[in-house]
């Protein structure tokens, strides 16, 4: 794999279109594989303030993301590169 990054353009994409694209990524997991880390006490979106966000790294590199609701709800996001 390369390390430059290319965006997806109409340009960028084969005469084949997005169906030429298919191998290109990866999977996603499975909504069973993926829970909140706190239970949600509010209905999502119906909270007025602001989340705050932290970021956990190594180095530069990002590798979770975690999502703190001021109603309580938590939300970590695991970045796998």
């Amino acid at each position: 794999m390369s390390d430059v990054f290319t965006p997806l353009t109409p340009a960028s994409l084969a005469p084949g279109g997005a169906a030429s694209l298919a191998g290109s990524f990866k999977p996603l997991p499975s909504a069973a594989s993926i829970s909140a880390a706190t239970p949600a006490t509010a209905a999502p979106g119906n909270c007025a303030a602001k989340p705050a966000v932290t970021l956990q790294r190594k180095g530069n590199v990002v590798t979770s993301i975690r999502v703190q609701c001021a109603c309580g709800q938590v939300l970590d996001i695991n970045c796998q590169y």
